[in-house]
């Protein structure tokens, strides 16, 4: 790739990509919950996760190595929500009738960690820059247990337990992210990145759902691994 020679000239000098505090706040798809059904398929109850957009902030020094080459370390913090739809047939329902929820389990989970990258910096104009990140997040969750529930005239139509970071341990996420970055002014570099991170680690894990019905009851688990994609603006602070 051919850069051009404003660019070149401003890595060289240092002013144009340098060091600096970064602080960014994104918005992230987890994926779906892993469902274990205790049960065999029913055509009466659907119990299914459900997509939910979470958030996450972050706050990062990165240091320039060379014309090319930034470190950052940081601190970060977010919630991984875990949502649910229920559909029960009145055939079922201890209700007579039908029902259907379209979002149970709404809170999320707390965590936070530390973030380490690695990025290669392209300057492709003046004030222009595309970088991409290679790293690891060590992340821990909040150890908690959640209880919800759901009923309609008096009868009780299901119950969760959603347990989280049971064992209080913490782990390492990889992450990948490339970044946009405008250099306005002296000091101010604002950001657009887009990112995806992945473990195989299950901080939500064990958790239990049960639905209520005139004749049985049924239920099962459900647990989900800290993998996700998302999008983040920021801003650095150069120094």
């Amino acid at each position: 790739m051919v850069i051009p020679i404003l660019a070149n000239a401003q890595m060289r000098k240092g002013p144009g990509y340098r060091s600096g505090i970064y602080i960014g706040y994104a918005a992230f798809l987890p994926e779906k919950m892993e469902i274990m059904p205790l049960h065999a398929p029913r055509p009466d109850v659907e119990f299914r996760s459900m997509p939910k957009i979470s958030y996450q902030g972050r706050l990062e020094f990165a240091h320039s190595i060379g014309s090319r080459w930034d470190v950052s370390v940081g601190i970060m913090a977010g919630v991984y929500p875990y949502n649910h739809t229920l559909s029960v047939d009145s055939s079922f329902s201890g209700l007579g009738s039908n029902y259907q929820s379209g979002s149970i389990g709404l809170r999320g989970v707390e965590y936070g960690g530390w973030t380490l990258k690695f990025g290669f910096v392209q300057p492709v104009l003046e004030k222009h820059f595309f970088s991409f990140h290679l790293g690891g997040n060590y992340v821990i969750f909040i150890p908690q247990s959640q209880g919800s529930g759901g009923s309609s005239s008096g009868t009780r139509i299901y119950t969760m337990r959603v347990n989280v970071n049971p064992a209080r341990k913490a782990f390492l996420a990889p992450e990948a992210a490339f970044r946009y970055t405008y250099r306005l002014g002296r000091y101010l570099m604002p950001a657009f990145t887009l990112f995806g991170v992945y473990s195989n680690n299950r901080p939500i894990v064990r958790s239990t759902y049960r639905i209520f019905g005139k004749h049985e009851d049924l239920g099962g688990t459900f647990s989900r691994r800290f993998v996700h994609i998302g999008a983040e603006l920021g801003v650095m602070f150069r120094l």
